[in-house]
């Protein structure tokens, strides 16, 4: 039901970060990351961190999804100049629609007047998308060449 989300979502505690930077790292790999704009320490709660966003005019809105003390997900809102708005989600892999079906309409009741855009590894958390209206807009394949 709607009311237990509500209790299961809060503000992204500190503590949360080295297992929402785990997360950040596995979703966004190196090897996809490199063409983003994304930069996982931007999320960072260190007090540089804030300063550094603070200087730069950077708004970022987070939020976590907790089963009693466990830490389920977290999703970072990043209002942008550009079309979009972004969402960046951190989530156990175990537990993603979980906690997406939590932390999403959070990110939709934070929402200003433009599109939300998540860049997210194909094929994981799909049907939790599409139930908060989310849809497939491009899929990026990776290829190598082996030498």
């Amino acid at each position: 039901s709607r009311r237990s989300l509500r209790r299961l979502r809060s503000r992204r505690r500190a503590a949360d970060w080295p297992q929402q930077l785990a997360w950040l790292k596995q979703a966004y790999p190196p090897q996809v990351n490199w063409n983003l704009t994304f930069n996982p320490t931007t999320l960072s709660p260190h007090p540089f961190r804030a300063l550094v966003r603070w200087f730069n005019g950077q708004e970022i809105h987070q939020w976590a999804a907790r089963q009693g003390n466990e830490l389920l997900g977290v999703l970072a809102y990043e209002p942008t100049h550009a079309y979009a708005d972004w969402l960046w989600l951190a989530c156990d892999p175990q537990r993603e629609a979980e906690a997406l079906g939590c932390l999403l309409p959070a990110a939709r009741l934070a929402q200003r007047a433009r599109p939300l855009t998540i860049n997210y590894p194909a094929g994981r958390a799909v049907d939790v998308l599409a139930e908060n209206l989310f849809v497939i807009h491009h899929t990026l394949i990776w290829m190598e060449y082996p030498l």
